[in-house]
């Protein structure tokens, strides 16, 4: 019978995997406090052999999540500075016409 840190480890597992697919940014912030709230209720010298490579799994699985999330930031980042200098060229064009307007 799993322990219920496996157990606990093991959903959390599940449920990354789900959120890394689906690309589920809510959800996947909800899960890292629970991973955090999980790796400080059950330390590492706890763990059986088995909730150990649950941990690493659930390790792995962590690392892809913060690398999604990175690009995602990133994909965010330019497409914000692509908005932005779309809008300080308007805002030229339009003091341009502005100055046109007065001569």
């Amino acid at each position: 019978m799993p322990s219920a840190a496996e157990q606990e480890l093991q959903a959390l597992c599940l449920a990354l995997q789900d959120a890394i697919k689906e690309t589920q940014w809510t959800e996947l912030a909800q899960l890292d406090q629970a991973i955090r709230a999980c790796l400080i209720r059950y330390p590492k010298a706890s763990l059986n052999e088995r909730g150990l490579l649950l941990r690493t799994h659930l390790k792995r699985l962590h690392d892809q999540a913060r690398v999604l999330c990175a690009e995602e930031c990133e994909r965010l980042r330019l497409l914000l500075q692509r908005h932005l200098q779309y809008s300080e060229g308007q805002a030229a064009y339009g003091r341009i016409d502005s100055y046109r307007e007065e001569y």
